[in-house]
C-alpha cells in the first residue's frame, strides 16, 4: 500500500529533470559563444636600402684624328678655339702617338711667317736615343698619314710631299690641301733642339697655312 501511495509523487517529481535540461540547453542555444578575434598578421617591412647615386658618365675624349681635323678647321681663327686649357689637345688624346709626352701651343706669326701655326714639341731626346726618336716618328706619321689621306672628309684633297732625311736624325714629312687656298699644311719633323747645350732632337708636328704660292 505505501508502494503505492509513493507512486504518483515519482511520477509527479520525474518531469522536472528534464525540464531544467531543456531550460540549460536553450539558455546555450540562444547565447552564441564568443568566439576570440583572430590575431593581426604582422606585415615585415624591408629595411630601408642606402640609395647609390650615380654620376653621369664623362663623355669620352675626342681621338687623335678628330682632334687634329678640328685643329686644320680652326684655322681660319689662327687655332684660338683650339688653344684653351679645356680644349682637346693633339699630345693628350687617347690614341695620340705623343702619349701626352709633348706639348702643344698656337705660335704667332715669326721668322717671315704670315701666319699663325698650332705646334706640338715632343720632350729633347739625346742624338744617342735613335731607336726613340724614330718610333715617335715612324707612328706620327702612320696617324697622321691614316688621318688625311683616307678620303672620308669632303671639301679635302691631301697629298703628300716625298719625305726628306738628312745624315744627322733630321727628317720631314709634308701634307699640303690642294683643295683650300692658302694650303693647309701638316707638317712633320725631326729638328736639332736649337735651345739645348748638347745635341738633342725633338719631334715636332705642326699644322699652319702656306703664306706663299707654293706647294704644288
Amino acid at each position: 500500500m505505501a508502494a503505492l501511495r509513493d507512486a504518483p509523487r515519482r511520477s509527479a517529481r520525474r518531469p522536472i529533470v528534464p525540464a531544467l535540461l531543456g531550460a540549460l540547453l536553450a539558455a546555450c542555444a540562444g547565447e552564441p559563444a564568443e568566439v576570440a578575434p583572430p590575431e593581426p598578421s604582422l606585415r615585415v617591412r624591408p629595411a630601408p636600402t642606402a640609395t647609390r647615386r650615380i654620376e653621369p658618365a664623362a663623355p669620352p675624349q675626342p681621338g687623335f684624328c678628330h682632334t687634329l681635323r678640328a685643329v686644320i678647321a680652326a684655322e681660319g681663327e689662327d687655332y684660338r678655339t683650339v688653344a684653351g686649357d679645356g680644349d682637346p689637345s693633339l699630345a693628350t688624346a687617347p690614341d695620340s702617338p705623343f702619349r701626352r709626352l709633348a706639348s702643344c701651343r698656337v705660335s704667332q706669326p715669326e721668322d717671315g711667317a704670315l701666319r699663325a701655326a698650332y705646334q706640338c714639341r715632343s720632350p729633347a731626346y739625346a742624338d744617342s736615343a735613335v731607336s726613340a726618336v724614330d718610333d715617335l716618328y715612324t707612328r706620327l706619321d702612320a696617324a697622321v698619314g691614316a688621318c688625311l689621306m683616307d678620303g672620308d672628309w669632303p671639301g679635302r684633297t691631301w697629298r703628300r710631299a716625298p719625305d726628306l732625311g738628312f745624315a744627322t736624325l733630321e727628317r720631314q714629312a709634308l701634307w699640303a690641301d690642294q683643295a683650300s687656298w692658302p694650303r693647309s699644311v701638316v707638317t712633320l719633323k725631326v729638328e736639332p733642339d736649337t735651345a739645348a747645350a748638347r745635341p738633342d732632337y725633338r719631334v715636332r708636328l705642326e699644322v699652319s697655312r702656306a703664306s706663299g704660292r707654293s706647294l704644288w
